[in-house]
């Protein structure tokens, strides 16, 4: 028992670091579609301008993917919270048979551990899509921006 508590505060304090961490790729992804914006808001639409709408739409996915690794998150929390109200019924609950008790306890705890591992791999997943758009979205914005340097020097 003395191992699960530290063991327990390192997982609370991971998925805190991963929440926070999250949401900060989150306002980054927004603000530096307001900063593509804003670069080009005076100029005249051209072909340049076609790796600046990839880079916003990269980050636009990335927002996406950012708010569905949130909610698939909350519900892999949510599944865990069942697993262990199943656990701890069969625990604590005296009044069920045991023979009643046990399989359809094992039953639903195995297929709760299921739908846990598939909605964390799903969010999993998510997250590291929204990582992969932000990064790549900001290469798409660097290489336009090479473009713009090579190619407009400062002429209008």
């Amino acid at each position: 028992m003395a191992d699960e508590k530290p063991l327990s505060e390192i997982v609370k304090t991971t998925r805190e670091i991963q929440i926070k961490y999250c949401y900060y790729i989150l306002a980054l992804n927004v603000a530096v579609i307001a900063f593509a914006l804003n670069q080009t808001k005076d100029e005249v639409f051209n072909d340049f301008h076609y790796m600046l709408g990839i880079a916003a739409g990269m980050w636009s996915l990335g927002i996406m993917f950012g708010f569905r690794y949130l909610a698939k998150h909350r519900d892999a929390l949510f599944a865990d919270y069942n697993i262990m109200n199943i656990e701890r019924t069969v625990k604590e609950d005296s009044t069920i048979a045991p023979s009643i008790k046990y399989p359809t306890a094992v039953k639903l705890y195995s297929a709760g551990r299921v739908h846990s591992e598939n909605v964390q791999t799903k969010a999993n997943r998510s997250y590291r899509a929204m990582l992969y758009f932000f990064y790549f979205g900001c290469l798409a914005f660097i290489v336009w921006h090479i473009y713009q340097m090579m190619f407009f020097n400062g002429k209008d």
